[in-house]
C-alpha cells in the first residue's frame, strides 16, 4: 500500500494517512490552543509531534495531542508526522495552519491642523491602528459622515504586530464645515475566527473661508422654520426651532441672539456653513407657560469700529395644548348649604384648548356648564375636559338648618314682654308719685291767696266762695 510519492531532488506527498483536528486554528495572543493528530493506519510504526515548545516524541499510538496552555510565539508551526512500515522513507507529516492575532481596542484620527482647514487646500488625515497582527488581514473604512468615501487595505507579511496608519487625503470645500469624519477597523480572519472591528471616535473639521466683509447682514434674509404642527403640541414635547440666516458672510461673524418673550436665552446649537449661511437651534421642552408666547431671534454682526449690523426675525407665536386645571380654592371638599335656602357653586378651569365643564351628582344627575344650584345634600364632581385630558374635582354638600327665624321670633317676644313688665311697673309708680287725692268738701282757703290749701299746701287754682 503506497503513501507517498518520494523523488530524491524532493519529497512529494502522494496521500499522508494523518488527519488534523482541527487543521486551522485562529487563536488570540496569550489564549490556549490545542490539535488532535489521527490516522486510521494500520501499518505503521509511531506518530510524534515536532514543534520548537510541546514537542512529542514518536508514540505507538494512533491518535496524539498537541497543545499549549498560552501562545506566545507568533511564528508558531507544529507538525504531527507518522513513520510508515514496509517503506525506505516511511514517513510523512501535516502542519495545521495557525493564526495568532491581536486587535486594538481603540483607534483615532488627527491631522497636523488639529481639524481646522482651509477651503480649497489639500489635507490629510491619519488613523492610527496601534499593535495589530497580521497586518495582512486588517481592512480600514473611512466614512465621511455615514457615507464610505475610502478603503486601504495592506500587503505586510509580517506575522508580528504592527503600528499601522491609514491616510485619507481630501481637499474641503464648504459644504465640509462641522462635518463629522471617522474611521473603522476590520479584522477578516476568515469562518474559523471571530468578527472583529472597532471604530474610531467621530473626527469634526472646521473649513475657514476666506471672503470679503463688504456683504453685509441687512443684504441677508432671516428665516424661522418650524419643523412641528403647532395646533398639536403638547406640554411635555420638544420644541425645535431654527434661525437661519443666508445671504452674508463672513457668517462666523455673526452672533444670533433668542428671545422668549421679553426674555433672552442661549441658543442650543450654532453652526455655519461658510460662506453665506449660519443655522442656530434651540431646543425647548414645552410646558403652559409657553402657551401664546412669542418667539423670535436676532442676528447681529460684528463690523469692527462701525455701529453693529442687525435684524431681527418676524415674531413666532406658538400653541402648547395642556390638560384642564380646576381652580380647587373656589371649590372646597365640603359646602355647606342651609335647608330651603339654594346655592350656586361655580367650577373655574383653565386648560389649552378650553376645557369643557360639566356638573354632575351621586343622584345622576348632569348638568353641562360651569355653574349648578345645589339644595340637596350629596357629592357632586366638577368635570372638566378637553382634546389633552380629563379631570374632575368632588364636593360633597351638606345641609344645615336655618336657626335665625327662631332667634328672631325669641327676640321679638322676649322685646315685648320686657316692655309690658315695663309699662305696669311705670304706671305703678306714677300713681303712687305723680298723681294727688283732693276733696272739696269744706275746702280749706288759704289766707293769702283764697286759694283751697290741701295738706298744707297752696293749689294754684283760684277759687271763691259761694254764698
Amino acid at each position: 500500500k503506497c503513501h507517498m510519492c518520494f523523488s530524491l531532488a524532493t519529497r512529494v506527498l502522494c496521500s499522508c494517512p494523518i488527519k488534523l483536528n482541527p487543521p486551522m486554528v485562529v487563536v488570540k495572543y496569550g489564549d490556549p490552543i490545542s490539535i488532535n493528530c489521527s490516522t486510521s493506519e494500520t501499518h505503521f510504526e509511531g506518530m510524534g509531534w515536532e514543534a520548537i515548545k510541546a514537542g512529542k516524541s514518536v508514540q505507538e499510538t494512533s491518535h496524539l495531542n498537541w497543545a499549549l496552555t498560552n501562545v506566545t510565539d507568533w511564528d508558531i508551526n507544529p507538525s504531527c508526522f507518522i513513520n510508515l512500515k514496509n517503506s525506505t522513507l516511511g514517513q510523512c507529516d501535516r502542519i495545521p495552519k495557525i493564526v495568532v492575532y491581536t486587535f486594538p481596542r481603540n483607534i483615532d484620527i488627527n491631522s497636523v491642523t488639529n481639524g481646522v482647514m482651509k477651503e480649497g487646500e489639500t489635507h490629510n488625515l491619519t488613523c492610527h491602528i496601534q499593535h495589530v497582527a497580521p497586518v495582512q488581514n486588517l481592512t480600514i473604512r473611512w466614512y465621511r459622515g455615514d457615507t464610505p468615501v475610502h478603503i486601504d487595505t495592506f500587503n505586510n507579511q509580517d506575522r508580528k504586530p504592527q503600528n499601522q496608519t491609514s491616510v485619507y487625503t481630501f481637499t474641503p470645500t464648504k459644504d465640509d464645515n462641522r462635518i463629522k469624519f471617522r474611521c473603522e477597523a476590520h479584522m477578516d480572519l476568515g469562518p474559523e475566527g471571530p468578527e472583529l472591528n472597532v471604530s474610531s471616535p467621530e473626527y469634526h473639521i472646521t473649513v475657514h473661508c476666506e471672503y470679503a466683509m463688504n456683504i453685509l447682514l441687512y443684504q441677508g434674509k432671516l428665516l424661522l422654520p418650524v419643523f412641528f404642527f403647532f395646533y398639536s403640541l403638547a406640554a411635555g414635547q420638544k420644541l425645535q426651532l431654527q434661525c437661519i440666516v443666508t445671504e452674508v458672510a463672513p457668517a462666523r461673524n455673526v452672533v444670533v441672539q433668542w428671545y422668549h418673550g421679553n426674555d433672552t436665552f442661549e441658543p442650543t446649537t450654532t453652526g455655519w456653513k461658510c460662506p453665506i449661511t449660519l443655522i442656530s437651534t434651540i431646543t425647548i421642552t414645552l410646558d403652559r407657560n409657553h402657551n401664546g408666547v412669542e418667539f423670535k431671534c436676532k442676528a447681529q454682526m460684528d463690523v469692527g469700529p462701525r455701529l453693529p449690523v442687525e435684524m431681527i426675525s418676524h415674531p413666532l407665536n406658538i400653541t402648547v395644548y395642556y390638560k384642564p386645571v380646576i381652580n380647587e380654592r373656589k371649590l372646597p371638599k365640603v359646602f355647606p348649604v342651609f335647608n330651603g335656602y339654594p346655592e350656586e357653586l361655580v367650577c373655574e378651569a383653565d386648560g389649552q384648548p378650553p376645557p369643557e365643564i360639566q356638573w354632575s351628582s351621586d343622584k345622576g344627575n348632569h348638568v353641562p356648564g360651569a355653574t349648578i344650584l345645589v339644595t340637596k345634600a350629596g357629592f357632586y364632581n366638577c368635570t372638566a375636559t378637553n382634546e389633552v385630558d380629563s379631570v374632575f374635582h368632588e364636593i360633597e354638600v351638606i345641609l344645615k338648618e336655618d336657626y335665625l327665624p327662631l332667634i328672631a321670633g325669641f327676640v321679638a317676644i322676649t322685646v315685648i314682654a320686657i316692655s309690658v313688665v315695663f309699662c305696669f311697673i311705670y304706671s305703678i309708680y306714677y300713681k303712687n308719685t305723680k298723681m294727688r287725692r283732693y276733696s272739696l268738701k269744706n275746702p280749706k282757703l288759704s289766707t293769702q291767696n283764697g286759694n283751697v290749701a290741701h295738706n298744707g299746701w297752696d293749689l294754684q287754682f283760684p277759687m271763691t266762695k259761694l254764698s
